[in-house]
């Protein structure tokens, strides 16, 4: 039980900071977003080496979406409230 309860901890882990740095990646400006978009490249590497699994893999890329969905949607609302309903041009 104990390795089951490991492994999806690294499972979740590392999903929820791929889906981090692809948030970055998407919400900060500038030539130093792609630095974020090289990290998560390499996280995913890393995670794909280590694990054989097919449903490990699978659920590595669909935490890191879900997670990196939940992470922008947080910070479009904490921005919306913050700020108020931004005015069309």
């Amino acid at each position: 039980m104990g390795e089951k309860l490991r492994s999806t901890a690294l499972l979740t882990g590392y999903g929820f900071l791929g889906g981090a740095l692809l948030s970055l990646f998407v919400l900060v400006p500038g030539p130093i977003r792609f630095v974020f978009s090289l990290l998560a490249l390499w996280l995913g590497i890393r995670f794909f080496r280590a694990n054989d699994s097919i449903a490990r893999r699978i659920g590595f890329v669909v935490l890191a979406l879900v997670f990196f969905c939940l992470n922008v949607l947080v910070v479009t609302m904490i921005l919306f409230f913050r700020d108020g309903m931004a005015t069309a041009p």
